[in-house]
């Protein structure tokens, strides 16, 4: 919610990393203080904003600004990246965490770094259970789960 982990992998190996101090919360606040909300009503309209297209015009803009406003910080941590190694070829963005559903974000990074963005999806590489959950639920989940799934499948070193 405070930061991005910004990460790029190069032949399965973190080549470069980089947390930059806005995350979730930089959204929350943005609505917050520009739409005279509490902090948990701010939080419940970024939120309902993963599933409701149908938002007010203004929450809806200030959403957006947000988005792309840590697309930018984004964009600039990549082209420090690039600076450093100008034979790097980057072909895809992968996105995850909460915020990372936030709309519009995937459309802001991918326009303002011109690199194919896309969801990360942990569970197409492992075997799960299909049944019983929704594509809701799933897709919720797949947003949130890289990490703990990352943590869950390392080798104790025992």
């Amino acid at each position: 919610a405070c930061l991005t982990q910004f990460v790029i992998i190069e032949n399965n190996a973190a080549v470069f990393s980089r947390d930059l101090p806005i995350g979730g919360n930089y959204i929350t606040e943005e609505l917050r203080e520009k739409l005279k909300l509490s902090f948990s009503e701010a939080e419940g309209l970024k939120i309902r904003c993963f599933k409701e297209k149908h938002l007010p015009n203004d929450t809806l803009e200030v959403i957006d600004q947000s988005c792309q406003r840590v697309a930018r910080d984004i964009q600039q941590t990549l082209n420090l990246y690039l600076s450093h190694s100008p034979d790097t070829t980057l072909s895809q963005i992968y996105l995850c965490g909460g915020t990372s559903r936030v709309l519009p974000m995937r459309k802001w990074i991918q326009e303002l770094t011109g690199i194919q963005t896309n969801y990360l999806n942990p569970f197409e590489q492992i075997t799960h259970q299909k049944s019983g959950w929704d594509e809701g639920t799933l897709e919720t989940y797949q947003a949130i789960c890289p990490v703990a799934l990352g943590l869950a499948t390392r080798s104790r070193g025992d």
